[in-house]
């Protein structure tokens, strides 16, 4: 990786990726392995549903005093944990991390950690470790961080005690946000703004994939090492596909135009043209040596043409209100999205079933979200409002009726819909309110804030029926009206074009040849 950069590239983006065809092979390949990456993400995430599971306890002997004990009776909760006469054992050791290390009775209060340990390794990588992505590239991010997956995971399934297990998935954590982040923005910036919705589909269709990928091979590996063993060797393989890209110099041609990265700029582009067997014209693309100093403008800018940096955009009234919009709405999606999925227990008592149903519930979501936000009615900001919104609704109807309803069930569901709604609309519109080259370090911001929020998920539904619904519901329906101060971004598709609109780069060089001419 380098971090030696030049002065920004004024490219004509828009028009440069139309001529070797926006939506080609080359952005389809791009697209296939970060969705990849999301899929062995998804896989990677909802390790401790399965791995974590509860394991029936038999008992083996019962002593002269004991009560109520049976040789041979299954015990569930923390039945028997209270009696010294009765002894039992794990029907199945090994099966789950809570029966490799014992994690009952008096040591069941560590079991959340399970989560609590990943979760935190998001933040951690959020909080510290975005920035690289916007210094030293989107693909050795890609590559580098869904290769420690692996290494993470591998010493997860190796682990010799509970402690390492939990460090590990620390670092898995940290490993996961920054892979599928770099992958996202990458995907986002090989094409143009009119692509991100699709290309948001790909993405989020593919993390439900991974969701449901994995109570399959649960059910045919049920042991927990093994099953570890396979999200170590997808991601392994993810990674290798990304070395190939980095070892070829290929990245963002956005963010190689936007460090001034000429050079890597054609060599990207010429890889695109010619795996769409299109033609790339370098000299009206990238202009000429007195064009290099002009700079992409945004609505959420500072007035001048130089390079933006994070704190030109706090600095202004408008810039500040978008980061904390954002904010509000990637912890209110998080809090909803998640909260509602550790919910899923209360769909049905077979833990394979209910993790498909809560995976499926996210597809017609991700489905409805892009005619949606494209469409003039809505667009990106009444998407995002109207689907957090509802899901508010949807979680406060919950708490009228008892948590074994059937209309609880039918009502959760809409909820999660709606908000998966929600979660793949702002990531489209984030990435395109705020230039290049700070989105990385925005997005890292974003999803910190999304952490955060996550952090308290088991604490809220640890509260019995109906007050995880009350307060999730009413923190969304809170949320949603704040947002309503965001930009719109779909009517403005130059503001996720990454440089200078057609009209002005050629009013820019009308304006340079006349001058010449003089």
């Amino acid at each position: 990786m380098t971090e030696e950069r030049g002065e920004p590239v004024a490219v004509d983006f828009n028009e440069a990726i139309t001529k070797v065809n926006h939506r080609g092979r080359a952005q389809y390949l791009v697209v296939l392995v970060a969705s990849t990456t999301w899929v062995a993400n998804a896989i990677g995430f909802a390790l401790p549903i399965f791995v974590g599971r509860s394991v029936d306890r038999v008992v083996v002997s019962c002593g002269d005093d004991a009560v109520g004990c049976n040789v041979g009776a299954h015990l569930e909760g923390n039945a028997g944990c209270d009696s010294k006469d009765t002894r039992w054992e794990f029907l199945q050791q090994g099966q789950s991390v809570v029966s490799e290390w014992s994690l009952v009775c008096d040591r069941e209060v560590m079991r959340p950690w399970l989560g609590t340990a990943f979760f935190f390794g998001n933040l951690c990588g959020n909080l510290f470790l975005s920035p690289l992505i916007d210094r030293h590239g989107r693909v050795p991010c890609a590559c580098i961080f869904t290769f420690l997956q692996g290494v993470f995971g591998a010493i997860c399934a190796l682990s010799p005690s509970f402690t390492v297990y939990l460090v590990a998935r620390f670092g898995m954590g940290v490993a996961f946000v920054m892979a599928g982040l770099a992958a996202w923005l990458l995907s986002c910036e090989v094409t143009n703004a009119t692509e991100s919705s699709n290309v948001m589909i790909a993405m989020n269709s593919a993390w439900a994939l991974g969701l449901v990928a994995i109570v399959p091979a649960a059910l045919l590996v049920p042991l927990w090492r093994p099953l570890t063993w396979i999200h170590v060797l997808l991601s392994s393989i993810i990674s290798c596909a990304w070395l190939v890209a980095w070892r070829w110099g290929l990245d963002s041609p956005a963010w190689l135009a936007g460090r001034g990265d000429m050079e890597g700029f054609d060599r990207t582009m010429t890889a695109i043209s010619q795996a769409n067997g299109t033609q790339f014209n370098r000299i009206e693309c990238k202009g000429e040596e007195q064009f290099r100093s002009y700079r992409t403008t945004t609505e959420v800018h500072t007035g001048s043409a130089n390079r933006q940096t994070l704190m030109d955009i706090l600095c202004t009234w408008s810039g500040a209100c978008q980061v904390l919009a954002f904010c509000l709405a990637f912890s209110a999606c998080s809090l909803g999205y998640y909260g509602l999925a550790m919910n899923a227990g209360n769909i049905g008592d077979n833990l394979y079933v209910s993790s498909v149903l809560t995976a499926l519930a996210e597809l017609p979501g991700v489905w409805v979200a892009k005619p949606l936000m494209d469409s003039v009615l809505l667009g990106r900001r009444g998407t995002l409002f109207l689907s957090i919104l509802l899901s508010g609704i949807f979680c406060l109807a919950a708490t009228t009726h008892p948590a074994s309803s059937q209309f609880v069930v039918i009502v959760s569901i809409f909820g999660k819909t709606c908000v998966t709604t929600a979660y793949s609309v702002v990531f489209v519109h984030s990435c395109e309110a705020f230039p290049p080259q700070v989105r990385g370090v925005l997005a890292g911001v974003f999803q910190m804030v999304s952490r955060c929020a996550g952090l308290l998920i088991p604490v809220v539904v640890f509260f019995p029926h109906p007050l995880p619904y009350a307060c999730i519901g009413i923190f969304l329906m809170i949320a949603a009206f704040p947002l309503q101060v965001l930009r719109e971004t779909r009517v403005v598709p130059e503001s996720a074009a990454l440089t200078m609109s057609s009209s002005q780069f050629r009013q820019v060089k009308a304006e340079h040849e006349h001058t010449s001419v003089d």
